[in-house]
């Protein structure tokens, strides 16, 4: 996906590097479709101690997965999910 580089680095001169583009790429562990929505589940290893925290950490990198898979299908990603395999549990972003 390719992203203005002043939406990563905010403070960048927007006069200056408004043109100018980055790519961004990752792969997207699991999505499903349920109805006309998308569920997103990212799958982390990470030793968690606060769920906030973890949520702090990939919240971004979520956000862009959603917006992907939004371009791609035309469809709306309705839930967001960190599937954490330290304690086998779920977090909803």
């Amino acid at each position: 996906m390719e992203i203005k580089s002043t939406e990563v680095y905010k403070n960048l001169p927007k006069e200056i590097y408004e043109n100018e583009k980055l790519m961004l790429q990752g792969i997207i562990d699991c999505y499903f479709i349920e109805g006309d929505n998308i569920i997103l589940i990212d799958y982390k290893t990470d030793y968690v101690e606060s769920v906030f925290d973890i949520k702090e950490k990939y919240k971004i990198q979520v956000e862009y997965y959603s917006k992907v898979l939004e371009k791609i299908t035309g469809m709306k990603v309705s839930e967001k999910y960190l599937y954490l395999f330290y304690n086998n549990s779920s977090v909803l972003i």
